[in-house]
């Protein structure tokens, strides 16, 4: 098959509070074998040293075109990520590749997005990923199938295992650690939904390129993702949670959001009698109202660092 003419890759990272991790994911893309054009990264309004490190940073030569974009607050996620895939877009980028500042692409990862694309028919592809390893193993949580039964609040499963054995296969959806996304497809959709402020932003902006085109995940290729054990505990992260689950389920399974909202609200009322406390119940109950009635972005309330 006769390879396509050579294309243009914009890598966007977003970062707030991680300096130590942003240096260390910063080195992973100036050691891959075939590094992105440009390398644009976000800074969510961080107070740790980063914009000082990174106007050093900036000042040398490392293999790609430097955009550094700083936020006046910090936008959450979803708004960093906006801010991020709207420059790479005015780049001028055909692919557009999306990671934390705790995510770190093997040297060859690029490489083998860029050898796929080049090798395949891609004008149906919205999205193409590799696999995500955490503490050296395999973690399919980031690449995900859509449930049958959609009842759920969580209407995703890990994509299985066994789909790792071979060279590629179809997902419903990506996280944003690693995903390589078709320009095309992204101007046709839209950028992600900067109100989603954390959580699931990228599963609602993943399932709309899905409809657009068919999301690849190639199994050799390892992204590592330097992340701490997940807190189950009640927090502020909790409510964005529960909220943007359910507008997803309002904006692309409304046949399930009536269900899911009552028998949601009839366990919430039911909590307390196995032992969940009244904030939780609270933060519950205004999270439901909350995605009934489209109230997005930051919460007055659940604001960053919010503990019951």
């Amino acid at each position: 098959m006769r390879e396509k003419e050579d294309f243009k890759i914009a890598a966007v990272v977003v970062t707030y509070n991680r300096l130590n991790k942003l240096k260390k994911a910063l080195l992973s893309y100036e050691n891959q074998l075939h590094k992105p054009d440009y390398m644009i990264i976000v800074d969510n309004a961080s107070n740790d040293g980063t914009p000082e490190w990174l106007n050093e940073w900036q000042s040398k030569t490392h293999g790609f075109i430097v955009d550094i974009i700083r936020a006046e607050k910090n936008l959450g996620g979803s708004g960093g990520f906006y801010l991020g895939q709207k420059k790479a877009m005015e780049t001028g980028a055909d692919w557009i590749m999306l990671a934390d500042d705790d995510a770190y692409p093997a040297n060859d990862y690029i490489m083998g997005l860029y050898k796929y694309i080049r090798s395949n028919v891609v004008d149906d592809i919205s999205v193409v990923c590799g696999a995500v390893e955490e503490n050296g193993s395999l973690y399919n949580h980031h690449r995900s199938v859509i449930k049958k039964f959609k009842y759920q609040l969580n209407f995703l499963d890990n994509a299985p295992k066994e789909n790792y054995k071979k060279t590629e296969f179809y997902i419903n959806h990506a996280s944003y650690v690693g995903i390589l996304i078709n320009a095309l497809k992204l101007k046709k959709v839209g950028l992600v939904d900067k109100d989603f402020f954390i959580w699931w932003d990228d599963a609602e902006h993943i399932i709309r390129l899905g409809k657009v085109g068919r999301l690849i995940c190639l199994s050799s290729i390892i992204m590592q993702h330097d992340v701490e054990s997940i807190n189950k505990a009640l927090s502020w992260k909790s409510y964005y949670g529960c909220r943007n689950k359910l507008i997803c389920h309002k904006r692309h399974m409304p046949f399930t959001f009536i269900p899911i909202v009552i028998f949601l609200g009839f366990k919430t009322i039911l909590a307390p009698l196995k032992g969940k406390s009244i904030e939780e119940v609270k933060m519950r109950f205004v999270a439901i109202k909350d995605a009934i009635l489209d109230n997005m972005g930051m919460n007055s309330t659940y604001k960053p660092g919010w503990k019951p």
